[in-house]
């Protein structure tokens, strides 16, 4: 099972292009276009308060 990786950029062309390149390296990457739609990832909360499917997060990145 690969890991996920949250990429929170506006610019989608960007964001494509990481994407690939994490997918290309074996990781699962979810992309997000705004901060304030990756902040339930990132922030601590009971797990039946979470809103994203993501365990933990650090500031770049999202394994599970």
């Amino acid at each position: 099972m690969s890991k996920t990786i949250l990429i929170v950029e506006d610019e989608q062309a960007i964001a494509d292009s990481i994407a690939y390149a994490l997918r290309t390296d074996g990781f699962a990457p979810r992309h997000v276009m705004l901060g304030e739609q990756a902040w339930p990832c990132c922030v601590p909360a009971p797990a039946t308060a979470r809103k994203c499917p993501l365990s933990w997060c650090s500031t770049w990145a999202c394994p599970i």
